[in-house]
C-alpha cells in the first residue's frame, strides 16, 4: 500500500507514463491474438490479395493454387499493387504471371505503390497502361509522386497523359515541385490549363519557384489571376522572387492586390522601382516592408556568402583549397555569380583556365565574386536595403559597413538630399522599422554617417533615435560606444538638444537605465566639456546637485600590480584555418620576431598523439626562426593547424618574462581546453583574431559550454581582471555578452569599425611591454596615452579602449548594478 502524497511530482509523472505504456502493451498483445495464436499481418494481407484473385472464374484450381504460392512471395506493397490488378476486367492467367513477373522486378516503395493506387482511379484505367504504370512509378522520386497524386486529382487528367509526365516530373527540383503541387489546387485548375504552362513551369528558378507557390496558395486565387502572374513571376529578378514569396506568404493578400504587386512593383526594373516606392500608400509601404523584413535572413545570407569563396555552407574556402580545385569546379563556382558580372569577367577568366594559371583563375573568381556582392546591393531599392540594414545583427560587418551602407549613402545623397529623415518617410512612414534601423547602424558605427547636415533635422532625427536608444540598458550601452562620433557630427544645438533628451528621459525610463543616463552626461561633464555648451554645462551640474558627482576612477584602475606578482605575463591568441586568420597570424608572428622575440612550444600545447616525425619537423621549423620568411611561417601555421600544436614568442623584459602563445581552431572541444587553461593557469590577456562570424566558435560557445558544464565557475571567472582584445570588425556587437560571460572582471579592446591587423598587432604588443617598462601604469587613461601613435591619421578611429565610456559604464551595470543613481535627500 503506498499513498500518492509521498510521491513528487515528476515520480507521479513518470508513474502515470509507465502505467500509460504498460496498458498500451497489454492492449496490443491482445489485439494480435485470435484465439491464442499470434495474428500474422502480412497472412491478412495474403488472404485479402487470394480472395481477389480467386473470384476469377476462368482460373484453374491448379491455377489458383499456383497463384496462391507466387502471392506469398509478394512483399505487403506488391500485394496491394496486384489487388488494383485483380480489379480490373478479367485476367487472363498468362496475364497474371505478366504482373507477377512484373512485381517481382520492380519494387515500388509505399509512397509509389499509393501513387500507384491514386492513378488507378483514373477512369481509362486498362490493363495494358497499367503494366506501363507499375515500372513508370517505380522511377518516381517522393516529390515527383506528390505532384503526380495531384495530377490524379484533375478532372481531365487522363491516365496516358499522367504516365507521361513522370520523366519531366523526375527532372524538376523539388521547389518547383511545391510551386506544381500548390497550382493544382487552385480553383478551376484543369489539366489542359497547367499544360500549356509546363515549358514556363519548367524554367522556373529556386526563387521564382518559391514565389509561385505563395501566389497559387493564396486563398482566392483563381486560374485566371493565378496564369495572368505566372509569366511576370517566371520573369523576376532572383531578390524581387524572394521579396514577392515573402511578402504573399506573410502577409496574405487578396490575390488581386498580389496581381497588382507583381504589376506595379516586382516585375518592374530596379530604377522605376525606386520612383514606384514614393507613389505607394502607407499602408503599402508597411506591407513591402514587411515582405521584405521576411525575405531578409535569404537576401542576407546570399549577400554574406559572397563575402570570399565560400562552399554551400558559407564557409570560407581558403587559397589552398581553391588553388587544388579541378578546372571543372571553378566553373561551377563562376557560373553561380551574377550574369552581368559573368559577361564582365568572362574572357579574362576562361583565358586563365586555358593558359592553365590557376592562380591568376582564383584571383580573377575572387574580383568576380566580390564584384556580384557589390552589383546585388547596387540593384536594390532603398527601401530594401533598409529593410535589410534594419536586420543589423545578422549581417557580416563587411556586408552591412562596406557594401550596403555606401549604396544607401549614395542614394541618400541623390534622391534625398541628404536627409535622413526625408529617406525614412520615404520608404517607412509608420516607423515600422525605424528603432531596429537605428539600432543597428548604432551597433554597426554608421549612425553618424547618415545624419544630415542641418541642425534642425539633426534635432528631428535625435528624437528617432532617443526611442530606441533610452528604451533599455543594452540599447543605450550600444549608443554610448557610437556617442562620441555623433557629437563630432552634430550642431551644437543639437547637441545641447540631445543632452537635454537624455536628461528629460532620467525621469521617464527605468531605474536601472536611469543611473547609466546620468553616468553617460557625468562622463562628458568630467571628461568631454568641449561638446558641452554653458547652459548645458549648468544642467548637468543641477543634475549631480540632486544625484551627487560620480568618481570614474574606480573604473579605470588596472590590474597591471597583480599581474606582474609572479614576473610573467602571458597571452593565448586565437586564430582561424582560414586566408585571414593566416594574414593575421603572419602580422603578429613577424611583428614579434622582429621585436627580438625567441619562437618556442608553447609549454602543454604539444599533444601526445603528434608523431615523432611531425615534432622533429616542429622543432626544425623553430629553431630557424631567425632566418625563417614567409614560406617559413607558411609551414609553421600549417603545421599548426593539421597537428593542433600551439607556439609561444617569449621575451624578458624588466625582468618580466612575456610569452605570446598563438594558436589554430580545430574544433569545439580542443577549444575549450585552451580557453578553460587560459582560465585556470591565470592568465593575463586572450586575444581573438579573424572575421567577426568566427567569434561564436572561438570564445563565446566554447566559454558559454564550460559555464553549462560547471567546468568553470562565477568564482573562477571574477578571481582576476583579464584583458581581452577582439581583432574582428564590429566588437561592440558582443561587448556586452563577453562582459557578462567573464562576470564584468575583463577591460576590453574592441572596434564599432572594422578591425585593423596593424592596429590589432601593434597594440596587442604594446600592452605588455608598457606594463613590463612602467611602475605607475595605474590608470587606463595613462594606456591610453600611450597607445594614441596606433589610432592616428584615421587608423582605428572606431576602437573602443579599455577606459572608455561604453566600459565603464559596463563595470558600473554588471559588476554594480546599484551602485550609483540614489537621489541625495533634501
Amino acid at each position: 500500500m503506498f499513498h500518492i502524497h509521498s510521491f513528487s511530482r515528476k515520480q507521479l509523472t513518470g508513474i502515470l507514463l509507465f502505467s500509460i505504456l504498460l496498458f498500451a502493451v497489454l492492449q496490443a498483445t491482445t489485439a494480435i491474438k485470435v484465439h491464442g495464436a499470434p495474428l500474422d499481418l502480412q497472412h491478412a494481407s495474403w488472404r485479402q490479395t487470394v480472395s481477389l484473385y480467386q473470384r476469377n472464374d476462368c482460373l484453374t484450381s491448379e491455377q489458383v493454387a499456383y497463384g496462391k504460392e507466387i502471392i506469398k512471395g509478394l512483399n505487403h506493397n506488391s500485394q496491394r499493387i496486384f489487388r488494383v490488378f485483380c480489379r480490373l476486367p478479367v485476367l487472363s492467367f498468362a496475364q497474371c504471371q505478366n504482373i507477377w513477373s512484373l512485381l517481382i522486378n520492380h519494387h515500388l516503395t509505399f509512397e509509389q505503390m499509393r501513387s500507384f493506387e491514386q492513378w488507378s482511379c483514373l477512369n481509362e484505367t486498362d490493363i495494358v497502361l497499367s503494366l506501363r504504370a507499375v515500372p513508370a512509378i517505380s522511377t518516381l522520386s517522393y516529390a515527383a509522386g506528390k505532384t503526380l497524386n495531384a495530377f490524379s486529382g484533375l478532372p481531365d487528367t487522363t491516365p496516358g497523359f499522367a504516365l507521361e509526365l513522370i520523366p519531366m516530373l523526375n527532372k524538376l527540383p523539388v521547389t518547383t515541385h511545391q510551386a506544381l503541387q500548390a497550382m493544382l489546387v487552385v480553383k478551376g485548375m484543369t489539366a489542359k490549363k497547367i499544360t500549356a504552362a509546363l515549358l514556363t513551369i519548367h524554367r522556373l528558378s529556386e526563387s521564382q519557384a518559391m514565389a509561385t507557390t505563395a501566389y497559387a496558395l493564396l486563398e482566392d486565387m483563381d486560374t485566371a489571376t493565378f496564369f495572368e502572374g505566372l509569366p511576370l513571376i517566371s520573369r523576376l529578378r532572383k531578390q524581387n522572387a524572394w521579396n514577392a514569396h515573402f511578402l504573399f506568404a506573410s502577409t496574405q493578400p487578396s490575390s488581386k492586390e498580389a496581381w497588382d504587386w507583381l504589376i506595379m512593383f516586382f516585375a518592374l526594373p530596379p530604377d522605376i522601382q525606386e520612383t514606384q516606392v514614393s507613389t505607394f500608400e502607407k499602408r503599402q509601404k508597411k506591407q513591402l516592408l514587411q515582405g521584405m523584413q521576411a525575405a531578409s535572413q535569404t537576401l542576407i545570407w546570399e549577400i554574406n556568402n559572397l563575402h570570399a569563396l565560400t562552399d554551400r555552407f558559407g564557409r570560407e574556402r581558403s587559397s589552398n583549397v581553391l588553388r587544388q580545385l579541378p578546372s571543372k569546379e571553378l566553373y561551377r563556382l563562376f557560373n553561380q555569380l551574377s550574369p552581368v558580372i559573368r559577361v564582365r569577367y568572362g574572357n579574362e577568366f576562361s583565358a586563365a583556365i586555358k593558359a592553365q594559371q590557376q592562380g591568376t583563375a582564383v584571383n580573377i573568381l575572387r574580383k568576380a565574386t566580390s564584384a556580384t556582392r557589390s552589383h546585388i546591393a547596387s540593384s536594390l531599392t532603398s527601401i530594401n536595403i533598409y529593410a535589410l540594414l534594419s536586420q543589423g545583427s545578422e549581417l557580416y560587418d563587411s556586408s552591412f559597413r562596406d557594401i550596403l551602407v555606401p549604396v544607401l549613402q549614395r542614394r541618400l545623397t541623390e534622391v534625398f538630399t541628404g536627409n535622413l529623415l526625408l529617406l525614412l518617410e520615404s520608404v517607412d512612414p509608420t516607423h515600422f522599422l525605424v528603432a531596429q534601423f537605428i539600432t543597428s547602424c548604432a551597433q554597426k558605427g554608421k549612425l553618424a554617417a547618415f545624419f544630415p547636415k542641418n541642425g534642425q533635422q539633426q534635432q528631428q532625427v535625435l528624437n528617432l533615435v532617443a526611442q530606441s536608444a533610452f528604451r533599455d540598458p543594452a540599447s543605450l550601452l550600444v549608443f554610448t560606444a557610437t556617442m562620441q562620433p555623433l557629437f563630432n557630427v552634430l550642431k551644437p544645438d543639437a547637441r545641447s538638444y540631445l543632452v537635454q533628451k537624455m536628461i528629460n528621459a532620467v525621469q521617464k525610463t527605468k531605474p536601472e537605465t536611469a543611473r547609466l543616463l546620468i553616468a553617460t552626461l557625468q562622463y562628458y561633464h568630467q571628461h568631454h566639456q568641449e561638446f558641452l555648451t554653458g547652459k548645458d554645462r549648468k544642467k548637468l551640474r543641477l543634475l549631480e546637485q540632486k544625484y551627487g558627482r560620480i568618481s570614474f576612477a574606480p573604473y579605470l584602475r588596472t590590474p597591471f600590480a597583480e599581474w606582474k606578482q609572479d614576473n610573467s605575463l602571458v597571452s593565448l591568441s586565437l586564430f582561424h584555418p582560414d586566408d585571414d586568420g593566416r594574414q593575421s597570424f603572419y602580422s603578429f608572428a613577424r611583428h614579434l620576431l622582429q621585436k627580438g622575440y625567441l619562437l618556442q612550444p608553447a609549454p602543454g600545447h604539444i599533444p601526445g598523439a603528434t608523431s615523432p616525425l611531425q615534432q622533429k619537423k616542429f622543432r626544425d621549423l623553430i629553431t630557424q626562426y631567425e632566418t625563417m620568411g614567409p614560406h617559413g611561417l607558411s609551414e609553421l601555421f600549417q603545421l599548426m593547424e593539421t597537428e593542433n600544436i600551439s607556439v609561444a614568442f617569449s621575451r624578458t623584459l624588466n625582468h618580466i618574462t612575456i610569452r605570446h602563445t598563438l594558436s589554430v581552431y580545430a574544433n569545439l572541444g580542443d577549444q575549450q581546453e585552451r580557453l578553460l587553461h587560459f582560465v585556470t593557469s591565470g592568465h593575463e590577456m586572450l586575444i581573438q583574431r579573424g572575421h567577426s562570424y568566427w567569434r561564436k566558435e572561438q570564445i563565446t560557445d566554447p566559454i558559454t559550454t564550460l559555464i553549462k558544464r560547471k567546468m568553470l565557475t562565477q568564482s573562477m571567472l571574477k578571481n582576476k581582471q583579464r584583458f581581452l582584445s577582439i581583432g574582428s570588425c564590429g566588437g561592440v556587437k558582443v561587448y556586452s555578452h563577453l562582459n557578462q560571460l567573464f562576470e564584468g572582471s575583463v577591460d576590453i579592446l574592441a572596434t564599432i569599425g572594422t578591425g585593423l591587423t596593424e592596429v590589432n598587432t601593434s597594440y596587442n604588443t604594446f600592452l605588455f611591454e608598457f606594463i613590463a617598462t612602467h611602475r605607475k601604469a595605474d590608470t587606463w587613461d595613462k594606456v591610453t596615452d600611450a597607445s594614441v601613435s596606433f589610432f592616428k591619421a584615421g587608423r582605428g578611429q572606431d576602437y573602443l579602449q579599455p577606459g572608455s565610456l561604453t566600459a565603464i559604464l559596463h563595470k558600473m551595470f554588471i559588476s554594480q548594478p546599484g551602485s550609483i543613481l540614489h537621489p541625495k535627500k533634501s
